[in-house]
């Protein structure tokens, strides 16, 4: 019985002296807690996305969403500082099928939509053809005509608290060319419009081309159309190198100050004696169409004058129209677009420092 006691008194005064659970382990616990909290939300974030997933489940019915990845890049929202929110929204859904190939086709409308902290809302259609489009701005068949959203992103470009989102909607086309249309909207006076000071362009994407935190423009500028291709057949989209519209503190977009003409140079490297020429070949012997357009501009931004560009393009017109085709008198070509792009003023300069 004594040697119980005695082995008892031990084991609590081994508790007793025990150390106590490190202070950082309860720390790491709520730290870890705290990193699995859900992104921030709003009262408007949560109704739009509701209205938006509602208009999808009754159009689908039991089809998976999951078919068109359309429709989870258009269930996004985000609050803004000020308490309100930017979202895309679904209008309205319908499915169809093609009576010819029986195939499910997605049809409907989205909007971009804008609410106050009170609920207040906003909204315009984007579309990826103009600044704004009709009715039946998004559709879906599967392997051939979709639409596709990219992510939003936003910054306060004109400093009023409340940002500016950009928006890019690009058309994929089997068999035919794409096409993309990007805009910086804001909202200002009520309603949802294009973001003045980038009016002009169409925007193809916004990076921070020179570190300042204020992301950039990146353009076309006037140099985006469809050309007609060899003998006036099989037209693809035709666009010259992208362009910096450097965004200023001001809330506007310069495409000459000396942090633009930096980005572009990069992208628009001066010519050579290599590159003196204006048509690129590909490794096969081929024309390059994209690098040839591109560089046809790059030699304007460069200070060749046009009419040294346009006799360049002239001498390779053989080689653009497709050796060795022999085309109806005067049938459209690239050649066409690659004339009229070299007689346009450039918008930039990039010679000198």
């Amino acid at each position: 019985m004594l040697v119980a006691r005695l082995l008892l008194a031990l084991a609590l005064a081994g508790c007793a002296n025990a150390p106590a659970p490190a202070p950082q382990t309860a720390t790491a616990r709520h730290r870890r807690r705290r990193r699995r909290r859900p992104p921030p939300s709003s009262a408007q974030c949560d109704a739009l996305r509701a209205e938006s997933q509602a208009t999808v489940a009754r159009a689908l019915g039991r089809r998976s969403a999951a078919t068109w990845p359309v429709l989870a890049s258009l269930d996004w929202c985000s609050p803004t500082p000020g308490g309100g929110a930017w979202a895309l929204r679904v209008d309205a859904l319908s499915v169809e099928r093609d009576p010819d190939t029986r195939a499910e086709l997605l049809q409907g409308t989205f909007s971009l939509v804008h609410s106050t902290p009170t609920g207040e809302r906003s909204a315009a259609r984007p579309w990826s053809e103009g600044i704004t489009g009709p009715e039946g701005n998004l559709v879906c068949a599967v392997g051939d005509e979709c639409v596709a959203i990219e992510a939003p992103s936003l910054f306060d470009h004109d400093g009023d608290g409340e940002p500016e989102v950009f928006v890019r909607v690009t058309t994929e086309r089997r068999g035919g060319p794409s096409t993309f249309h990007g805009r910086v909207w804001t909202f200002r006076d009520g309603a949802v419009d294009v973001y003045a000071p980038s009016r002009e362009w169409m925007v193809a994407a916004v990076r921070d081309v020179d570190g300042d935190g204020r992301p950039d423009l990146l353009t076309h500028g006037h140099y985006v159309t469809e050309a007609p291709g060899p003998c006036g057949e099989a037209p693809h989209p035709a666009v010259g190198p992208l362009l910096a519209a450097h965004a200023l503190p001001d809330g506007r977009f310069s495409l000459t100050d000396e942090a633009a003409r930096r980005a572009d140079r990069e992208r628009c490297p001066a010519p050579t004696g290599d590159s003196a020429g204006v048509v690129v070949t590909t490794p096969g012997g081929g024309v390059d169409v994209a690098g040839t357009f591109e560089r046809v501009v790059c030699a304007r931004l460069w200070g060749a004058s046009a009419a040294a560009v346009s006799e360049r393009v002239r001498a390779s017109a053989r080689a653009l129209r497709g050796a060795g085709r022999r085309c109806a008198a005067r049938a459209p070509s690239d050649v066409d677009v690659l004339l009229e792009w070299a007689q346009q003023t450039p918008p930039v300069d990039l010679r000198g420092e």
